[in-house]
């Protein structure tokens, strides 16, 4: 996703979440990963930066699917980042 369709001061913001693991989590992403993925991950990462937190957190510990396969695939990767 280009900056123009999300300013990276907003997308920052949505990477602040409610629960100071989630923040390391999207920042680090953020930081790593995020400029390098084709615009469909952009799309699916956002998508999920979007989401409420405890739909997040649920995602994230397994007890819920992702929505869709892109956005498991970002999660999966922040999860490998985590060290």
């Amino acid at each position: 996703m280009s900056e123009a369709r999300m300013p990276r001061g907003r997308l920052k913001w949505l990477c602040r979440r409610g629960m100071k693991e989630h923040d390391v989590l999207f920042e680090r992403f953020l930081a790593l990963e995020y400029d390098q993925l084709p615009e469909a991950g952009q799309d699916a990462f956002i998508r999920l930066a979007e989401m409420d937190d405890p739909e997040v957190n649920a995602i994230f510990l397994g007890r819920m699917p992702a929505p869709d396969e892109q956005i498991r695939a970002i999660v999966d990767r922040m999860v490998q980042l985590r060290g």
